[in-house]
């Protein structure tokens, strides 16, 4: 699979977590008298944005293995990938072998992440 798809689907699942976590804060925000229609709606609205996140998880999972990027220390394409929030509210993507757990250094932005891992500058 080319770098462009792989770029693709991480940004599709960077846009479902951001979805996801934007509809749990929603959620969590109902006061608590809220009525039963509201809850339901708030409910419905992050399962579907969390299954949303889940399967564009699991496209992200199935494009890095068909992809040519691979573990630099042991080889095995069996790689995940995924961002966290710095305390600046700043997103940081990471990339890390599933089978030897080296994982690659934070990087501002999706490429850079699997440029970087597929380099070999990993911690």
């Amino acid at each position: 699979m080319p770098a462009s798809q792989i770029i693709s689907l991480l940004r599709e699942y960077h846009q479902a977590v951001v979805g996801s976590s934007k509809a749990a804060q929603r959620r969590s925000e109902l006061s608590p008298g809220s009525s039963r229609a509201r809850v339901t709606t708030a409910n419905a609205q992050w399962g579907r944005a969390a299954e949303g996140r889940d399967i564009a998880a699991d496209r992200l999972f199935d494009g890095l293995q068909a992809s040519q990027y691979h573990c630099p220390d042991c080889g095995s394409q069996d790689l995940t990938c995924g961002t966290r929030k710095l305390s600046d509210k700043r997103n940081v993507w990471w990339i890390s072998c599933s089978v030897c757990h080296t994982e690659g250094s934070d990087a501002a932005s999706i490429s850079a992440a699997l440029r970087e891992y597929n380099s070999g500058s990993t911690s």
